[in-house]
């Protein structure tokens, strides 16, 4: 339900190629949660590939994050001695939107990590879980 919650929220405040970029670190947070609570052990090459979606990811926001004004990120006095705020444009209000969004898809991101890690347990503790979990995806398949 909060994978589902914050997918509508972060897709109402950012932009979708950004929002997918984030939820698409889906199967990272699953091996590192993995890695923690279950104990599995992370191949080499699953932590290279770790390594090098996040050195993408970074690369991909730095841009973003790197041109926009101080100004832009938080608001400022008018004066010292004035009650009054500055008015912010509407294109500082996107870029604080869009860092809300953005904060919300990794959210969503990390819940569908955490639900993955869980459904992992649950099929080795329980059989059932996984194929229980194909027939709610079958039934809903209509509704989507």
């Amino acid at each position: 339900m909060l994978g589902n919650l914050s997918f509508v929220m972060a897709q109402s405040n950012a932009k979708a190629a950004k929002v997918l970029v984030i939820l698409a670190t889906q199967p990272l947070w699953a091996a590192l949660f993995a890695r923690v609570f279950l104990s599995e052990k992370v191949p080499a090459r699953t932590a290279v590939a770790i390594g090098v979606c996040v050195a993408v990811i970074v690369e991909l926001f730095w841009a973003d994050l790197s041109d926009a004004a101080p100004s832009e990120l938080v608001p400022v006095p008018a004066s010292a001695g004035s009650t009054t705020t500055t008015t912010t444009s509407s294109a500082e209000k996107v870029y604080e939107n869009e860092l809300v969004g953005l904060v919300w898809a990794l959210v969503c991101a990390l819940a569908m990590g955490a639900s993955l890690t869980t459904l992992r347990h649950a099929s080795v503790v329980l059989p059932g879980a996984s194929f229980g979990t194909c027939i709610r995806i079958l039934l809903m398949m209509p509704y989507v």
